[in-house]
């Protein structure tokens, strides 16, 4: 496992190298960002317009509203104040035109006849010089009675009147308590003036309570009307009578506190927060305020926001009335509920639509990452793990995925026939160059199987088949675990050889190295196979270092990535001399002296003597490698640290020697 992740790190390098390719983002996303992105554009932009337009006619129909709601209002009180106005007017004008005398029975009756003919009206008083008065009043029950006061006003009062002049015409005046009535009145007063000298004064009134029955009868359902002095505090309100405010009036505070009255929206007028974007009020001078119920000072719970329309309305005090009305924010602001209501069903759409053009676009993109995944494993070369791709109901994927499978097919049939260790290799160190033919210095191995012949005489075809691979799967896994190349397989023998195409310093070192792991493996193995009483292997290995020619060898239609040379049949001459030094050995390793001498590492092993091979003039030195040799004596370096513990009287013949003080 760690060798086939070297060489896929070493090929994903080579492939960095040779192929720089600009960043790549996969097709799943960028599918789903188009089409999300083209939908909800395209969403966005209805929506936004739909909701803009929408916003536009709430705000214009709350506007239009708010309008109605204040100038009905304003309208309202209006028409039933001005019957007081023309009252005074008219009786001003009859007393100049006239010779009636104040406090006379004529002026009394032409009082009450003013009075029943204006039922708006609830009290006419006519103040004398001495600025004691007398008149008439409608109690509430209907009845019209003859008042009369001979205590003197208050100074306030009297500096209001003193301050008529006989050219000015009707003017409101502060509000009057009349303590025989116990009520406060709104009034309006005129001069009665006759030659140019002022006799006395007229006065027509209408009382707080009828002005608070007014404001209930013109405020909408469910709102609060009021009105308020130009100090802000209460003359008049649409649930006086739930509020007892006339209880809290006097001649003193003919007004009354909105802190007092128990309306918590009024008491909390400095916490009201002006809402803008009402071009229509703002121009009719009304404002338009929220107040959150919670912050009440009776500590209220959370409830909806209070809305409260106020307008300033001259000509009935001294100083200008605010009146208006505050009422539910649920009722209010409905309009705009259900225009966010809409908005928000629209962004659920644009939300789902979005959704789906994702899943669309997954669904789109899923057989191309499918072909994606399968392509990545064949470059990776695992092909074992590469998967057949599905049909498609989408003509041009469907053809992309039976070009596909039909490739795979043959890649199978390739990979059956050629390493893919090899490939890989080659690949990592470029095809071009690596498998041009040269001569180079390597490692060779040849193995062998001793007795298969007769092994096979007893077993099957599928035995022998079955035997042979397994036998072959543990030689290769060595072979490839220390970087080396399988180059075939001859019948029941394997020639594999190190240093090319990866270049190796120490290829003797990783020979000899494979040699002994596979001693090890296949007396394992063969301690499984005598358990499961199955055959057992005894195995001859030859290892030599030298010459040979390495790269493509053959025509186009057939070539081969291989060796030759008279060093390979050296090589397979040593290891069929292991018939003859090793007869009985489960595993017998002979390496040449050029193995020996290139060695870093210190096997143990022994000399096996000089051996004329066949087809050779001169003799080769043998040594025998012992299968059981140590880690410790493996590590590269190790041959260096004995030559300088070996004893000096360490020798050739039959005994182990140390390598490194021994060598020829």
């Amino acid at each position: 496992m760690a060798v086939r992740q070297a060489i896929l790190a070493a090929m994903r390098r080579v492939r960095k190298k040779k192929d720089r390719r600009p960043r790549s983002v996969r097709m799943a996303v960028l599918l789903s960002v188009v089409f999300g992105s083209l939908i909800a554009v395209a969403v966005s932009a209805g929506l936004t317009v739909a909701v803009l337009s929408n916003y536009r006619n709430t705000v214009s129909l709350l506007d239009d509203k708010a309008v109605l709601l204040m100038r009905a209002f304003e309208d309202g009180l209006s028409r039933h104040l001005d019957p007081s106005r023309q009252a005074v007017t008219r009786l001003a004008k009859l007393y100049r035109d006239s010779d009636l005398t104040i406090g006379g029975a004529s002026m009394q009756s032409i009082l009450m006849g003013a009075l029943i003919g204006r039922p708006g009206v609830d009290v006419v008083l006519v103040y004398g010089p001495e600025l004691n008065w007398s008149g008439v009043i409608r109690d509430t029950d209907g009845t019209i009675r003859r008042i009369s006061d001979r205590a003197p006003l208050s100074k306030k009062v009297i500096a209001k009147l003193r301050g008529i002049k006989a050219d000015d015409g009707t003017r409101w005046t502060d509000l009057l308590y009349i303590p025989s009535a116990h009520t406060v009145y709104t009034s309006i007063a005129a001069p009665l003036e006759r030659g140019g000298r002022i006799d006395g004064y007229l006065v027509a009134a209408i009382s707080t309570e009828r002005l608070s029955e007014l404001t209930r009868e013109l405020a909408v359902a469910g709102a609060t009307a009021f009105i308020l002095d130009g100090n802000g505090r209460l003359i008049a309100h649409s649930d006086a009578a739930a509020l007892n405010l006339d209880s809290l009036r006097d001649d003193g505070h003919p007004t009354v506190d909105p802190a007092r009255a128990g309306d918590d929206v009024l008491a909390s007028r400095d916490r009201w927060e002006p809402i803008d974007g009402f071009p229509k009020t703002h121009k009719a001078g009304i404002t338009i305020a929220e107040f959150d119920v919670e912050d009440g000072r009776d500590g209220a719970g959370p409830g909806p926001p209070v809305i409260i329309l106020t307008s300033q309305l001259a000509g009935f005090g001294p100083q200008d009335w605010t009146i208006g009305m505050h009422l539910s924010g649920s009722d209010i602001s409905s309009e705009i509920r259900r225009l966010w209501g809409s908005a928000m069903v629209g962004l659920g759409a644009l939300v789902v639509a979005v959704l789906l053009s994702f899943w669309l676009a997954r669904r789109v993109a899923r057989p191309l990452a499918r072909v994606s995944l399968q392509a990545s494993r064949i470059a990776n070369l695992d092909i074992e793990d590469v998967d057949d791709l599905p049909p498609s109901r989408i003509r041009e994927i469907d053809t992309t995925a039976s070009a596909f499978n039909r490739m795979l097919e043959g890649l199978r049939a390739f990979t059956t026939y050629v390493p893919r260790s090899l490939v890989a290799k080659l690949v990592r160190s470029g095809m071009a160059e690596t498998t041009r033919s040269r001569e180079a210095t390597l490692t060779i191995m040849f193995s062998d199987i001793v007795g298969f012949t007769t092994l096979s005489e007893s077993l099957s075809v599928q035995e022998t088949a079955a035997l042979l691979n397994r036998h072959f799967q543990i030689l290769v896994a060595c072979v490839e675990a220390e970087g080396g190349t399988v180059d075939k397989f001859l019948g029941d023998g394997m020639l594999a050889f190190w240093g090319a195409p990866d270049q190796l310093d120490s290829h003797a070192d990783a020979a000899v190295r494979t040699a002994i792991a596979i001693g090890r493996a296949l007396r394992a193995e063969n301690e499984e196979s005598a358990a499961r009483g199955d055959p057992v292997l005894r195995l001859r290995i030859g290892i030599h270092t030298g010459p040979v020619i390495v790269g493509n060898i053959g025509t186009y239609e057939r070539v081969n990535y291989t060796i030759v040379g008279d060093n390979v049949n050296v090589c397979q001459r040593i290891e069929a001399e292991g018939k003859v030094l090793a007869p009985e050995a489960e595993v017998a390793i002979l390496a040449s002296a050029d193995t020996v001498t290139a060695l870093s590492v210190a096997p143990r092993s022994t000399f096996a003597g000089s051996r004329l091979l066949r087809g050779r003039m001169t003799p080769v030195d043998l040594y025998s490698i012992d299968p059981a040799t140590p880690e410790t004596d493996l590590r590269p370096g190790a041959a260096a640290d004995r030559s300088t513990e070996a004893p000096p009287e360490a020798k050739k013949g039959g005994k182990a020697v140390d390598l490194a003080a021994d060598r020829p």
